[in-house]
């Protein structure tokens, strides 16, 4: 969950100018804090579920739909040999290729079933990061402040270094 700790982090930094604009009219931190977390919800996360469960659905959809017992392969064969190629595509190309699409098939039911762990782990890493968003907005000088008193350097290069980070972000 480290990966979900670090986005939130960067996230909050990129954000961080419309929070403290949003505090300025609402006057409530907890509440601007809530408005950019549900903004980054609507904006990111809702069109990422919506296009993986398109994907997903489609997907299922193509795999479900191969099924070539009832196709034809004679325009195949026409297109050979109008290029001077006498080519019988018989029962054994169709048995080659309905093999392939049930591999295919297998393979993909066979991930579906780690492709939904993975996703569990995703909405609860998205649900971290929201969390991690919402106190750190709030929070977020503060935490600094500490961060910053605890580093071993010099008051003169930490005020370098915190200086550089802000200018880069």
């Amino acid at each position: 969950f480290l990966t979900y700790l670090l986005f939130a982090i960067v996230l909050t930094i990129v954000l961080y100018p419309l929070y403290e604009k949003i505090k300025l009219y609402v006057k409530i931190p907890s509440l601007a804090s809530l408005i950019v977390v549900l903004g980054v919800i609507t904006i990111i996360i809702i069109p990422s579920i919506y296009l993986t469960t398109m994907l997903f659905t489609q997907g299922r959809n193509i795999i479900s739909s191969l099924k070539i017992s009832n196709f034809e392969f004679t325009w195949l064969e026409n297109v050979f040999s109008n290029i001077g190629f006498n080519i019988s595509i018989g029962e054994n190309f169709n048995f080659w290729v309905q093999s392939i699409l049930d591999t295919a098939k297998s393979y993909f039911l066979t991930n579906a079933i780690s492709f939904t762990g993975t996703v569990v782990n995703f909405l609860t890493g998205i649900i971290l990061v929201f969390f991690v968003m919402f106190y750190l907005f709030i929070d977020g000088k503060n935490i600094v402040k500490t961060i910053k008193d605890q580093f071993p350097l010099h008051e003169k290069y930490k005020n370098h270094l915190f200086q550089r980070v802000y200018s880069t972000t």
